[in-house]
C-alpha cells in the first residue's frame, strides 16, 4: 500500500519499531488504526486478511495506550475453530499511531525447520537471547500446545515434542508444579537440546480451572552441561544418533572457558565500623518476623530463600515455620571428594539484581501510604543492594536535597553516611553527610520490608541530640529532652499504627459493599478497584490497572463516560448536579450489562475520581414487565371501547324499533288499545327501552373517558347559570317525591374554564342521586363559593338516608349499587357516581365525597385556581 498519506518517514519508524515481531515465525501484523496494513510476515498475511483487520482495529485501538506492555486478547479469526490469542500493542511515531497484532498460539504459515540429521554441522542454530515462548498442558500434565520457539530452541519438530511431559524434556520441578496445579515464577531450568547443549529457559504457569495450566517461558541461552551436574537424561524423541566425539581425557585442570558461565558464590563480609548491630534475642520480634511470612505460600517462600542466598543474606523467622528445608546454599567451589556432590540449579548474573522480574510475591506499597511516610517525624530510607528506592520527606529536609534524584547524584548510600569510626565504639548514633558536608547525629534502626515486588532494606532514623559540653547540673534537662523525644517518637508510631489500621478497616468496608468501587485519575486510567468490582465485569484489578476506564464500557458507553468525567474535572455545572449516569458495561466473557455510574472526587485531589457502579439488570427488567402491563392493559381497553362502539350500534336500532312503535301504540293512532292491561305493558315496554338506552350512553362516556377519546369543548362557563336551568329540569321531579330544591349561589362567581354539556350532566347526575335517596319531606342544597386560594367549588348536600365509608367504595365502582337504601329499586344504573367522578377529572377538577347514615350525603367538585377566569 502506498504511504503518502501518512508519511513515509513514520512509516518506515513504525515498522522498526515492529521489525522484531515480524520477523519472527509467529504471525505478526502491522496495521493502522483504520484497519489499513503497514507491513505483516506471512503467517500474519495467511492468519489475518485485510477484512477482518479492517473490522479487528477500530475495536482495539482505542482501548490501548502507546508505552504500555502488550495485552492479551482472545479473537475470532476466519477459519479457525477456537479464538486465537494475540498480544495487542500500540505504538507511535511521527504523530501516528500503529497497531501491533502477534498470534501467541496460532500456528505458523509455514512449518518450521525438521531438526538436523546427526551427521549436519554441529553449529547449533542461533536463538535470539532472551526470546519468550508459551506453553500449555492438558489436564494430564502433557503438553498439548507446542510453541515453535521452544522447539526451535530445542532443535526439535513440534511434533516430537506434543504428548510429552516437562519431566519427559528434563525438568522434573516444573512437572511436579503441574501436577500439583500450584502457581509458579521465574522457575530456572537447563534443559538438554539434540546436540548435548543445555538451553537455560525462566518458566512461569498458572492452573487454568478444568484444563490443565498455561503459561509463559523465557529463553536465556544456551551453555555447555556440566558432566559432574546429576542433570536429568535427555528425552529419547528421536532416533538414535551417533555420539558425539569422546573428550581428552587429560583434563585434570580444566583449562578457562573464553566466556566462562557465571556462578554465583555468596561469602560472608565482617560489617564496616559505622554499621548500626542488629541485636538478637528479642523473642517479641522474633514472633513479628515470623507472622509475617505465615500468608506466603511454599514457592513464595522458597523465591525468597533464592534471593537471600543471592544477595549474601538471610531471612528471619521464615526458617521457623516448621516448613521442609530449603536448597541447598551455594558454597564457594571446594576441592574434588570421591563422590562428586549435586551441583546446584544454574543462576543467572541477572538473578542477584532485584527487578520486577526477579522475585516470586510481588507486593507494592498502597498509593495511599506514601504521603503517611512522609508526614512522620522520622527518616525512613528504602534501598536494594546500592540503590536507593525511597527516602521520605523528613530525611531529605534534614540532608537539604531536593529529591531522591539529588541524594543519588551526592554519593547515594555510600555518601549519606560517614564512614569515620565513632570514638569510643560501641552502640553510638550513626552520623549522615547532609548536602553542605554538615555532620548530623541519628540514631538508625535497620529492617527488612517488601518494596515495589520485591525485598528491600529500610532504615528508620531519629535525629540524635547532639553531645554539649554543657556543666553536669545541666543532665536532668538533657534527659527530660530525650524522654519527650521518645514520647514523640511513640506518638509518631502510633499515629502510624493508627492510619494503617483505618486503611485495612476502609479497604473491608468497600470490599464488603455491593456496588463495585474504581479509583482513576483525570485522565481515565483505572488505579485500583474492590472485590465487587472485580467480581461484577470478570477482570482482576491487577490486571486492569494503568488500563483506560473505557475498558469497562460497552463502545455504546464511551462518550457518555469521557463526557461525565470530563464535566466533573472541569468543575462546571457537572460537577454540581451530579446525579449519575445509565451506562452499559462490559464483562470479561464478553457480555453486558446495565449499570448506573456516580462519579466523584476523592477529596480535595483534583486528579483522583472514584466511580461507584451499581448493576440494575433487575430494574431494567421490572422496567420492561411494567411497560409491558401498561401496552396490555392499553390494548385491553382499547378492544373493550371497540367493542361497547359496535354493541351500542347494534343495540341502538332495535332498542329505536322498540320505542318508537310503543310511543305510536300507546298514543293509539292507528285504533285503540281497549284493554288497559295491555296499555301498562306498552308503558312497561317504552320505560325499559329508555332505561337501556341512558345505560349504553352511559357505559360509553365511561370507557371513552378513561381511553382519553371524549371529545371536550373548554370555553368559559358560568357556574350559576348551569345550577339554575339543572334546577328547573329536576323540580318537577322533586316536587312528585315531596323533596325540596333550595340554592346558595355565590355573587360574582367567576367562570370556569369546563365542558358546558358534561357539567351539565355532573349537576344532573347528583341531583338525581340525591332526590332518589332522600325521604319525603328532605332537602337538596346547591350551592356555590370562591374559596381564599382562588378555587371555585360546587356542592351538593341532601339530608338522605346517607351511607358509611364502606358503603361509599362500593358505590364509586361502575355498576354497583348499595342495598341499605329504602328506595333501592328506583332503577339505578350504577354508573352515576363513577360517570360523574369521571367527568370532574376529565374537565380537571377533583372529585370529594362526604356521607354518614341517616344523616346526608355531600359532594363537592372543587375546579383549582388554574382553571378559573380572572374578572
Amino acid at each position: 500500500m502506498t504511504t503518502d498519506d501518512i508519511g513515509t518517514l513514520a512509516t518506515q519508524a513504525l515498522r522498526a519499531q515492529a521489525a522484531t515481531a515480524l520477523a519472527g515465525a509467529a504471525p505478526a501484523v502491522l496495521a493502522l488504526a483504520d484497519g489499513r496494513v503497514l507491513d505483516a510476515n506471512d503467517a500474519g498475511r495467511a492468519l489475518l486478511d485485510p477484512a477482518t483487520l479492517a473490522t479487528l482495529a477500530p475495536r482495539l485501538a482505542p482501548t490501548l495506550r502507546p508505552s504500555r506492555p502488550a495485552r492479551l486478547e482472545r479473537l475470532r479469526v476466519p477459519g479457525t475453530l477456537t479464538p486465537v490469542t494475540f498480544a495487542c500493542s500500540l505504538i507511535a511515531a511521527g504523530g501516528v499511531r500503529a497497531l501491533l497484532l502477534v498470534g501467541l498460539d496460532a500456528k505458523p504459515a509455514r512449518a518450521p525447520a525438521a531438526p538436523a540429521p546427526a551427521g549436519a554441522s554441529p553449529e547449533a542454530p542461533a536463538v535470539a537471547a532472551p526470546a519468550r515462548f508459551t506453553w500449555s498442558t492438558g489436564p494430564d500434565a502433557r503438553l498439548n500446545r507446542i510453541d515453535p520457539r521452544l522447539a526451535a530452541a530445542l532443535e526439535r519438530a513440534p511434533d516430537e515434542l506434543a504428548g510429552r511431559d516437562w519431566r519427559a524434556l528434563g525438568a522434573p520441578d516444573a512437572h511436579r508444579a503441574v501436577l500439583e496445579g500450584r502457581s509458579f515464577t521465574h522457575l530456572s531450568l537447563l534443559l538438554p537440546t539434540a546436540r548435548g547443549e543445555g538451553l537455560a529457559i525462566e518458566l512461569g504457569g498458572a492452573p487454568i480451572r478444568g484444563d490443565g495450566m498455561r503459561g509463559f517461558g523465557v529463553i536465556k541461552g544456551r551453555r555447555k552441561l556440566d558432566a559432574r551436574a546429576e542433570m536429568p537424561a535427555r528425552p529419547d524423541l528421536s532416533p538414535p544418533v551417533s555420539p558425539p566425539a569422546p573428550r581428552v581425557p587429560e583434563i585434570a585442570p580444566p583449562a578457562p572457558e573464553p566466556t566462562p558461565p557465571v556462578r554465583v558464590t555468596l561469602s560472608l563480609v565482617p560489617s564496616p565500623a559505622n554499621v548500626v548491630p542488629l541485636r538478637a534475642g528479642s523473642e517479641p520480634g522474633r514472633d513479628a518476623a515470623r507472622s509475617s511470612w505465615e500468608g506466603l505460600s511454599t514457592g513464595e517462600r522458597n523465591a525468597f530463600r533464592d534471593i537471600a542466598r543471592a544477595l549474601g543474606a538471610r531471612l528471619e523467622g521464615v526458617d521457623d515455620l516448621g516448613e521442609a528445608p530449603a536448597d541447598p546454599v551455594i558454597e564457594p567451589p571446594a576441592p574434588p571428594r570421591a563422590t562428586p556432590p549435586e551441583a546446584p540449579r544454574p543462576v543467572e548474573p541477572a538473578a542477584a539484581e532485584a527487578s520486577p522480574e526477579s522475585t516470586g510475591l510481588r507486593r507494592v506499597l498502597a498509593e495511599g501510604e506514601r504521603p503517611v511516610l512522609d508526614r512522620l517525624p522520622l527518616g525512613l530510607l528504602a534501598f536494594r543492594g546500592d540503590r536507593l528506592l525511597y527516602a521520605n520527606r523528613a530525611l531529605l529536609d534534614w540532608t537539604g536535597h531536593e529529591d531522591l534524584a539529588a541524594l543519588e547524584a551526592a554519593g547515594g548510600l555510600s555518601g549519606l553516611f560517614d564512614t569515620a569510626p565513632a570514638a569510643g565504639g560501641g552502640d553510638v548514633p550513626l552520623t549522615i553527610v547532609g548536602a553542605e558536608g554538615e555532620p548530623i547525629r541519628v540514631e538508625a534502626r535497620l529492617m527488612s520490608s517488601p518494596w515495589e515486588g520485591g525485598p528491600a532494606m529500610l532504615y528508620v532514623l531519629h535525629r540524635a541530640t547532639a553531645p554539649v559540653a554543657a556543666p553536669a547540673d545541666t543532665s536532668a534537662e538533657t534527659a527530660a529532652a530525650e524522654a519527650l523525644a521518645d514520647e514523640r517518637l511513640r506518638q509518631a508510631e502510633l499515629a502510624l499504627r493508627e492510619a494503617e489500621r483505618s486503611s485495612r478497616e476502609l479497604r473491608a468496608i468497600l470490599d464488603t459493599a455491593t456496588d463495585g468501587v474504581v479509583l482513576i485519575d483525570a485522565a481515565g486510567t483505572i488505579l485500583s478497584m474492590n472485590h465487587p468490582a472485580e467480581a461484577l465485569f470478570g477482570f482482576p484489578a491487577g490486571e486492569v490497572k494503568g488500563e483506560s476506564f473505557t475498558l469497562l464500557l460497552a463502545p455504546e458507553s464511551h462518550r457518555a463516560a469521557v463526557d461525565y468525567l470530563d464535566g466533573l474535572a472541569a468543575n462546571g455545572v457537572a460537577s454540581v448536579l451530579n446525579d449519575g449516569r445509565e451506562v452499559i458495561g462490559r464483562v470479561r466473557e464478553g457480555g453486558l450489562i446495565p449499570l448506573f455510574m456516580t462519579v466523584g472526587r476523592v477529596g480535595d485531589d483534583p486528579t483522583k475520581f472514584c466511580a461507584v457502579l451499581r448493576d440494575i439488570t433487575q430494574w431494567k427488567r421490572a422496567e420492561e414487565e411494567l411497560i409491558e402491563a401498561k401496552r396490555l392493559a392499553e390494548r385491553a381497553n382499547l378492544a373493550k371501547s371497540d367493542f361497547l362502539a359496535k354493541i351500542s350500534h347494534e343495540i341502538r336500532t332495535p332498542l329505536n324499533a322498540i320505542i318508537g312503535f310503543s310511543e305510536v301504540m300507546m298514543e293509539e293512532r292507528f285504533g285503540q288499545v281497549e284493554n288497559q292491561r295491555y296499555r301498562d305493558y306498552l308503558r312497561d315496554i317504552h320505560a325499559s327501552g329508555e332505561h337501556l338506552v341512558s345505560l349504553i350512553n352511559d357505559l360509553l362516556d365511561l370507557s371513552k373517558i378513561e381511553a382519553g377519546k371524549l371529545d371536550l369543548a373548554f370555553t368559559s362557563v358560568s357556574l350559576n347559570e348551569v345550577v339554575q336551568q339543572c334546577m328547573g329540569i329536576m323540580q318537577p321531579q322533586a316536587n312528585r317525591e315531596r323533596i325540596i330544591i333550595r340554592s346558595s349561589l355565590a355573587t360574582d362567581l367567576p367562570p370556569v374554564v369546563a365542558d358546558t354539556r358534561s357539567i351539565r350532566q355532573i349537576v344532573l347526575n347528583l341531583v338525581s342521586n340525591s332526590i332518589k335517596f332522600t325521604q319525603p319531606g328532605g332537602q337538596v342544597i346547591l350551592s356555590t363559593t370562591l374559596t381564599e386560594e382562588g378555587e371555585v367549588v360546587l356542592r351538593v348536600r341532601d339530608t338522605g338516608v346517607g351511607m358509611s365509608e364502606s358503603d361509599v367504595m362500593v358505590a364509586m365502582e361502575p355498576f354497583r349499587q348499595i342495598t341499605t337504601s329504602a328506595r333501592a329499586g328506583s332503577g339505578g344504573t350504577g354508573l352515576g357516581l363513577p360517570l360523574t367522578k369521571a367527568l370532574a377529572e376529565a374537565n380537571r377538577a377533583s372529585f370529594n365525597i362526604r356521607s354518614a347514615v341517616d344523616v346526608g350525603t355531600i359532594v363537592e367538585i372543587i375546579f383549582p385556581s388554574t382553571r378559573v377566569l380572572a374578572e
